[in-house]
């Protein structure tokens, strides 16, 4: 990539709501509630787009969940989640993050009314070879970007020189999408791509790294007929929300 295409796309990137973070994400519509020292994971319930009984059923989770939480009466709000995989993060700048993150797009704000809706239907439309009913429920290589919150919401940071300075709270949202992760890679300007045979460590906690790749494709048929807690207690994995969270990542069905 030359240098005028580089400034091409550092210009393109601002006038569309800044470079964001370029990486792997999974999309998901459902009912968000907000219980002090519960996960996002455990707190977000997913539904079907296409399915109104399958809407109907989370909404009543999310209503068990707060009420089995000490807070019947309170209500959950509907909206879109999206999570970036911290280990997939091809640009951007995530020096803080110690896990995955999670972003909540609610649906009854002007935010997403005036920025997150129309980035993601521009997405949708500019990538030809999605299929419009893969969009929630999937994951995919994708750039989030973020643009001023309407409330003039601001937070409190310190500049290179150490002094306290006001910045404008981000609003982040689904900017494009990419087919492939070369593609993901090309706009991240990484020109070197990594092979898909490349061997890395993933094993979870609990398991060593021969024994996760010895027992991996075992472990991962089990996953679809047997619930995660009982294959985590056959095989040692001692943290279940990992061994979901990597199944939900790589696109494996699994039992709950």
């Amino acid at each position: 990539m030359g240098v005028l295409d580089k400034l091409d796309k550092r210009i393109a990137e601002e006038k569309s709501g800044g470079g964001g973070i370029i990486g792997k994400v999974s999309l998901d519509i459902g009912f968000k509630v907000f219980v002090k020292g519960e996960s996002n994971f455990d707190t977000f319930f997913i539904y079907d787009l296409e399915d109104d009984s399958s809407k109907e059923k989370a909404k009543a989770a999310a209503t068990k969940f707060l009420k089995k939480a000490g807070l019947e009466g309170k209500k959950s709000s509907h909206s879109i989640q999206i999570v970036i995989f911290k280990e997939h993060v091809l640009d951007g700048n995530i020096t803080n993050w110690n896990d995955d993150r999670y972003i909540q797009c609610p649906d009854w704000t002007d935010d997403w009314e005036k920025t997150g809706y129309p980035g993601l239907e521009k997405a949708i439309n500019d990538a030809e070879y999605l299929d419009q009913d893969d969009v929630f429920g999937k994951t995919h290589w994708a750039r989030i970007s973020g643009k001023p919150e309407l409330t003039g919401k601001t937070y409190t940071a310190q500049d290179s020189d150490g002094n306290d300075v006001e910045r404008p709270s981000m609003y982040q949202y689904v900017a494009e999408f990419y087919e492939t992760k070369n593609k993901a890679q090309e706009a991240a300007g990484d020109a070197s791509t990594q092979s898909s045979s490349e061997e890395v460590d993933d094993s979870p906690p609990g398991m060593t790294s021969k024994n996760w790749n010895r027992y991996k494709k075992e472990i991962l048929k089990e996953v679809a007929n047997t619930e995660l807690d009982e294959v985590c207690e056959d095989y040692g994995i001692t943290d279940v929300k990992w061994l979901r969270r990597y199944c939900k990542t790589n696109e494996i069905e699994f039992t709950e």
